[in-house]
């Protein structure tokens, strides 16, 4: 697949989920989200892998089966463009997107607001991709990306 088609196509899914989003279809029974060092769940937990490889950047959430959903969806979207590399920097940023959006909200967290973030940031990234500015560390030592590094 050509990176013009594959832009094309992951476009089109996420206009796809965005009228899911507009419609408010997004479903609360999906598998809570963990892999490519995040890790999505209602409330705090570790695994015998954390000791190994490191805690994964965690979203605490009311709202984790639908914040799953939704990630599963941007995975199927962004799929073609993302490898063993980028992931890491790909999730973890849909993550901080998460992250700040709890921070901002001062625990009123509103899910369709959460949802929102994180689909904005998976936009942003689409566009960095399509402009060849999307940057992702070769190496991400301690669970580091390179979004982790930028000036805020």
């Amino acid at each position: 697949m050509s990176k013009d088609t594959a832009f094309d196509r992951c476009e089109k899914q996420l206009s796809e989920i965005n009228s899911k989003y507009l419609e408010g279809l997004f479903p609360d029974d999906s598998k809570e989200f963990g892999g490519a060092g995040i890790r999505i769940c209602s409330q705090e937990r570790q695994s015998p892998a954390d000791l190994i490889r490191g805690k994964p950047r965690t979203v605490i959430t009311p709202n984790s089966h639908s914040l799953s959903w939704l990630i599963d969806r941007l995975k199927d979207a962004f799929t073609p463009l993302i490898d063993h590399q980028t992931k890491y920097e790909f999730y973890g940023r849909l993550a901080n997107a998460a992250l700040l959006y709890q921070a901002r909200c001062n625990k009123n967290e509103v899910k369709k607001d959460l949802l929102f973030a994180v689909l904005q940031q998976a936009y942003e990234i689409l566009d960095e991709m399509k402009k060849g500015t999307f940057v992702s560390l070769p190496v991400a030592t301690e669970r580091t990306i390179a979004d982790d590094l930028k000036d805020v």
